[in-house]
């Protein structure tokens, strides 16, 4: 009796161990990072940095999520030898520690419905490549806003915002390998060496922002009833008349944004200065 009751709790021992393990093994499995969600940053990042910068750094993902929205760290380290590169070193000025880059990443699948196959892979795209480029895309931001007088930037966009958009490497090169020269530049000079640099992919991304208080009872009214066919043409022209069109390069786009309105007005201009509908129903940058 003594026996069978030794092998009993034995197996039972045996048995509760089992599902422990299992049970363990279940719970490593769920937060264990898959390569489908980190093999899309490794790709981009090795591109990212043999093509703007001109080096191949070590990229590292953390093996199991940060936390419960599923993010994990990529961590980019760089030799010593890396770091004495110009490029380089302009690219880490930024940053806190001077051997490597980190950031937290996430899924770059888009969450975007209703956008077209192009656009859906180049939001993939931006989402893989942005976080890679931020210290460059910050650099150019503060040669738009940061270092710029207000007043030349309201007299070129009639009271907007300028920002500049590519979703190409060679041009974010071309930028930081320009960029200590941009710096000597008045403003002026930098618009036109950006628009020298624009394409389909490399743009003028002009936004207008109109608050209700600045709105006429017909002006809202007009709004209302244009909500889904897209504003009228002379409120299109007062916001952002054609001399403002002519200060940036043909196929720019522009944005004018209402209080508390839902859709977006978006556009670009052609050959004639006309701002037509734009070609992205969804801009992004890298």
């Amino acid at each position: 009796m003594k026996q069978k009751t030794m092998r009993w709790a034995r197996g039972c021992s045996i048995g509760c161990l089992t599902i422990m393990l299992l049970f363990g093994v279940l719970i490593l499995t769920m937060c264990h990072v898959p390569k489908a969600e980190y093999g899309s940053y490794i790709t981009a990042g090795n591109r990212y940095y043999r093509t703007v910068l001109g080096i191949a750094p070590k990229i590292t993902h953390d093996w199991m999520f940060a936390d419960e929205d599923g993010g994990f760290d990529i961590t980019v380290k760089l030799t010593k030898a890396q770091r004495k590169k110009a490029l380089t070193r302009l690219y880490m000025k930024s940053m806190s520690g001077d051997s490597e880059y980190s950031f937290r990443g996430t899924s770059t699948t888009p969450n975007i419905v209703g956008l077209s196959k192009q656009e859906t892979m180049l939001l993939e795209q931006s989402n893989e490549y942005s976080e890679f480029n931020q210290p460059v895309s910050e650099m150019l931001s503060g040669l738009l806003e940061g270092s710029a007088d207000r007043t030349e930037i309201n007299d070129l966009t009639n009271g907007g915002e300028i920002r500049f958009y590519s979703t190409e490497l060679a041009f974010w090169r071309r930028f930081l390998e320009h960029y200590t020269w941009l710096k000597t530049r008045p403003f002026k000079e930098r618009i036109q060496w950006l628009s020298r640099q624009t394409n389909s992919r490399t743009y003028f991304y002009i936004k207008k922002y109109i608050p209700v208080k600045e709105m006429s009872t017909g002006m809202l009214a007009n709004l209302i009833e244009s909500d889904d066919e897209g504003l009228s043409e002379p409120m299109m022209k007062q916001y952002l008349p054609i001399e403002i069109i002519r200060n940036f390069p043909v196929g720019s786009l522009y944005e004018i944004e209402f209080e508390n309105q839902q859709s977006r007005n978006l556009y670009e201009s052609n050959e004639a200065h006309e701002l037509i509908k734009s070609r992205y129903e969804y801009p992004v940058s890298y």
